[in-house]
């Protein structure tokens, strides 16, 4: 029997938008333990560069605050919705699509999509997806502004679910494809090419290997996928209780504080010890 990814990470205590993320993230069913299955060799584990993360994310500020400046000139229509209360929750308390700095740029754009404005939606998908750490969960602003009549966001959402092979030119449909697929070798390119997502979910074919499941979180940490950061504190924090790797106190931390800065309380407490 395969096992189902709910089951991947029990000890997770987010809030629900941080569960709803690691079901996205992690939405790979497993084959056996023990059975016989190709896996590409797994990223070197490496120490985390905090400063490095902050700095792709400066770098992608100007087009952040061109996007929030085109959004501000848009006329708002509001229609609450469940679609939209979700959005929201992306970048509040915690932020799920990448650094704090992240979604202090991205408030007000997604406060506009969240709100009924498709058009918005559909270039919150477009930045987020062209912008470390290419969360796959800008596909859910390509669907927002679909419900919400945007032309464009319908075109792009049906490209992502149709898939492709071309894994450099395509990121979310490649990844969608590889989901469906299973494909281990293109969750590992996309991962080595800077998508967090695809680091996770590559790495939960390596939950009976340590050694390998940190390569990944790692290299979903460092890409900026700050879910992957907390739970990499968690598991490599001395303290830790369950699923865990072999304790590396500076490391822990140095995640920890990651998480923290982007609003995962319990990291916040993880950093603190």
């Amino acid at each position: 029997m395969p096992v189902p990814r709910s089951s991947l990470f029990p000890r997770l205590r987010w809030s629900l938008v941080g569960a709803i993320a690691i079901a996205a993230l992690a939405a790979l069913w497993l084959h056996p333990r023990g059975s016989v299955r190709w896996r590409p060799p797994a990223p070197p584990v490496v120490a985390l560069d905090a400063d490095r993360i902050r700095a792709t994310v400066d770098a992608r500020r100007a087009a952040a605050l061109r996007l929030s400046e085109a959004t501000a000139a848009r006329p708002q229509r509001v229609h609450p919705s469940s679609t939209g209360r979700l959005l929201r929750r992306l970048i509040d308390p915690a932020c799920i699509l990448g650094p704090r700095p992240l979604c202090e740029l991205l408030a007000s754009s997604v406060a506009a999509c969240a709100d009924g404005d498709g058009a918005t939606c559909h270039a919150v998908g477009r930045f987020l997806e062209e912008s470390p750490p290419y969360p796959e969960i800008a596909r859910w602003f390509f669907g927002a502004g679909c419900e919400r009549g945007d032309a464009a966001a319908c075109a792009r959402a049906a490209q992502i679910r149709t898939g492709s092979d071309a894994c450099d030119v395509d990121r979310l449909a490649c990844m969608a494809r590889a989901r469906r697929t299973d494909d281990l070798a293109a969750l590992d390119h996309l991962c080595a090419g800077g998508m967090a997502d695809a680091c996770v979910v590559a790495g939960v074919a390596y939950l009976d290997e340590p050694i390998g499941l940190r390569g990944y979180l790692t290299a979903a940490c460092q890409a900026g996928g700050t879910p992957a950061c907390f739970e990499l504190a968690r598991r490599l924090t001395p303290t830790c209780t369950g699923d865990c790797m072999g304790p590396d106190a500076a490391q822990a931390e140095v995640a920890a504080a990651i998480a923290c800065d982007a609003g995962f309380a319990d990291a916040c407490q993880l950093a603190a010890r």
